[in-house]
């Protein structure tokens, strides 16, 4: 794993001019490095680490900063690219992969004010048009899928009592690519979660169809605007064309936040997800922090 993730970190520091907006900036943070124990379905205890980069979009402050030198289709808009990457790993038996995608949205809002130079009034969703170039691998970058990847998805706003559910998201997705063979494993070692049980072929091309979604609810303030609990669903169903098959992801997570950029995460996971589609399980306790 050390080798994969200097490689994915190098490749991380070339994307970062590609950002769109600066962290700093926009008020994110868009590192987020969570560690803790995990145990799997075999009943395997690990450590478990997971990294990640993905800027978190803010659609109003898009919306409200349209000047006469952006990009323009009819009403929407398109953002610049921006970099996402994601590595999990764990024990011989955990979950572990390294994705890797230069992704820009393109933004429909949902009504025009009138005259000369329209403008977007606030709205209560927004359509988004993803589109994404990357590739996906396993921990031992034995095998490699190119993937390119066009969304259609529905961004929701916050409802619920003091805007508890935050982030509704929902989408349809295409997904295609080619997975090369890197080197030939005579031996294949891994067992449990580890295990690629995905049907794509090597050296073949890929076509997948996914449905997913995604959300953030707010369960429980302790003091208001500091610590509270956070439940943050997300799952993905991929049907993979070629082959008939149907692949999935349940990711759930209960969050104590301890501070705006350190939390306490219960985490249970539902498949492996991208590109070993392994469907096992595994539970994590973790300590994230955010940057």
């Amino acid at each position: 794993m050390r080798k994969s993730t200097g490689v994915i970190l190098f490749v991380a520091l070339i994307l970062m001019p590609f950002s769109s907006v600066p962290a700093e900036e926009d008020g994110n943070h868009p590192f987020e490095l969570s560690f803790g124990t995990v145990r799997t379905d075999t009943d395997r205890g690990a450590i478990n680490l997971y990294l990640s980069y993905r800027e978190q979009i803010d659609e109003n402050k898009i919306f409200a900063s349209i000047g006469e030198d952006d990009f323009r289709i009819s009403k929407g808009w398109l953002t610049g690219f921006s970099p996402e990457l994601l590595i999990q790993t764990g024990g011989e038996d955990a979950f572990r992969r390294v994705l890797a995608k230069i992704r820009g949205n393109y933004f429909w809002p949902g009504e025009m004010s009138e005259g000369s130079e329209k403008k977007p009034e606030e709205p209560k969703s927004f359509l988004r048009f993803p589109l994404a170039i990357g590739f996906e691998t396993d921990h031992r970058f034995d095998k490699l899928n190119l993937i390119g990847e066009l969304g259609y998805e529905f961004i929701g706003r916050p409802v619920g009592k003091n805007q508890m559910i935050k982030r509704p998201e929902v989408g349809l997705f295409l997904q295609t690519g080619y997975k090369f063979e890197i080197k030939d494993n005579l031996e294949d070692l891994e067992f449990g979660g580890a295990v690629d049980e995905s049907e794509e072929d090597l050296n073949s091309f890929i076509m997948r169809a996914a449905l997913g979604g995604s959300a953030e609810i707010d369960i429980f303030h302790f003091v208001k605007d500091r610590q509270l609990i956070r439940f943050l669903p997300s799952g993905r169903v991929w049907y993979d064309i070629p082959n008939s098959e149907i692949y999935y992801r349940l990711d759930l997570i209960l969050r104590l936040v301890l501070a705006p950029e350190k939390s306490f995460d219960l985490r249970y996971e539902l498949g492996s997800g991208e590109p070993n589609f392994n469907d096992g399980n595994q539970f994590s306790a973790n300590f994230t922090l955010c940057f």
